[in-house]
Parts: C-alpha cells; structure tokens; sequence
C-alpha cells in the first residue's frame, strides 16, 4: 500500500479524530474528503472497480493503522 495513501487517509483520521472503524463507515464522507484535497486518484487507487469493491479500501485501512502503531512505538522508545 503505497505510504501517501495511508498518510492523508491518517490526516483525514485526525481531522475527524476517527478510528479505523469510524473511517470504514464514513467511507462516502472520506472519498469526498479526498476529492476535496484534489487527492481523487487516491479514490481511483483504492475503487478501481467501483465503490462497492472494499478489498483495497479494507488494506489501506488495516496499513494505515499500522503505521501509526508503529510510529508510536518508536515515539516511545
């Protein structure tokens, strides 16, 4: 999962200060979030066969949590 898409799925996260759950059901409110950020081909990146296709949507999710809990590990080192 490319990092740019985790980061502004992150920023978004913040802004909203929404966890990975509240982001899967908003899932409408962030793909606007994203085309409002002119950060559409991120939409186009993780729904390549329409917004029904959850697969990329799902990892981008699982990534971008991942890589906040690793950042935060290394804060706490």
């Amino acid at each position: 999962m490319p990092v740019e898409v985790t980061q502004t799925l992150q920023i978004i996260a913040d802004k909203y200060d929404y966890t990975v759950d509240h982001m899967y059901f908003h899932k409408q409110q962030i793909i606007e979030e994203l085309r409002q950020l002119r950060k559409g081909f991120i939409v186009t990146y993780l729904f390549p066969y329409g917004l029904d296709h959850h697969e990329r949507w799902i990892h981008a999710l699982i990534r971008m949590e991942i890589r906040r809990l690793q950042e935060w590990d290394k804060e706490r080192s």
